[in-house]
């Protein structure tokens, strides 16, 4: 009796386990970015049979993806890659430089997700386009150097092709025509 009791405690604790292991993983991978896939840390169990405990301390949560502005640094960064991912490092910053001044400015949203995702202003993001960019190196290197110090703080606008018909404009860079705010009469 004392025999089967032990192996129904111990088959009670292993499932438990299990269940808390592949609830920890739902948690982590809901969390985690999509280009992310690493497993979830291990859970340390303890089961001491002959006194019919369980002792399991979670993992430790990772740091890095308690930070919600990284979240922020990550879409600037996947749209700068869906917007100018055939630019060089220099029209790069600048497409950078435009979302970022968009946030500094009063006349537009205040964050970077909220200027993205504004209606009508950047295609990629409507388009799907940003879901599947491939950040690359270089697009984080200017991602990086605009967050530590602003080229070109009066951008505010950019297109393909040609000028957009408000802002001031400015200068062309590959296949981007920047644009300044209109300014005042």
């Amino acid at each position: 009796m004392k025999k089967i009791l032990t192996s129904m405690i111990t088959i009670a604790a292993l499932a438990f386990c299990m269940a808390a292991g592949a609830a920890g993983y739902k948690q982590v991978a809901l969390t985690r970015k999509p280009e992310q896939k690493a497993a979830p840390q291990m859970q340390e169990v303890t089961i001491n049979i002959s006194a019919n405990e369980v002792f399991i301390k979670p993992a430790e949560p990772d740091p890095v993806e308690m930070v919600p502005e990284d979240d922020e640094i990550y879409l600037l960064a996947a749209c700068v890659e869906a917007e100018a991912g055939n630019q060089s490092l220099l029209g790069k910053r600048m497409v950078a430089d435009v979302i970022l001044n968009r946030v500094d400015s009063k006349e537009f949203p205040d964050t970077i997700s909220a200027v993205i995702t504004q209606p009508y202003q950047f295609s990629t993001w409507w388009n799907g386009a940003i879901a599947d960019a491939e950040v690359t190196e270089e697009t984080l290197q200017a991602v990086h150097m605009e967050l530590e110090e602003r080229s070109y703080p009066s951008l505010m606008f950019f297109d393909c092709g040609s000028y957009l018909p408000y802002g001031t404009p400015w200068k062309q860079v590959g296949d981007h025509y920047f644009s300044t705010l209109q300014e005042e009469p």
